[in-house]
């Protein structure tokens, strides 16, 4: 899939590509932020993670502009993914 803003490209279809875990994505500065805490209803509770006012990331990983879920597996879509929308790279 093509990013429409400076031309970025998201997703890989390599396999080798790093796992994204949450020590990675908070480690290139997004933060986690609690829509509502665990509880009796819903025990897991829901966060997502965010940055800068660009981008969240719901609580599996997933980018979701528009109600439209696109997974995020790996740290390459999540740079590309990142740069797609802001033309700026994503580090540690």
């Amino acid at each position: 899939m093509r990013c429409k803003r400076n031309g970025g490209t998201f997703g890989s279809k390599r396999s080798d590509k790093m796992k994204l875990t949450e020590e990675i994505v908070l480690g290139f500065g997004f933060t986690k932020r609690w829509i509502y805490k665990p509880n009796a209803i819903h025990p897991k509770g829901w966060f997502v993670y965010e940055i800068e006012d660009v981008m969240d990331l719901n609580d599996d990983f997933s980018y979701s502009p528009l109600n439209v879920s696109h997974e995020i597996k790996t740290v390459d879509q999540l740079k590309s993914l990142y740069f797609g929308l802001t033309g700026k790279q994503l580090s540690k």
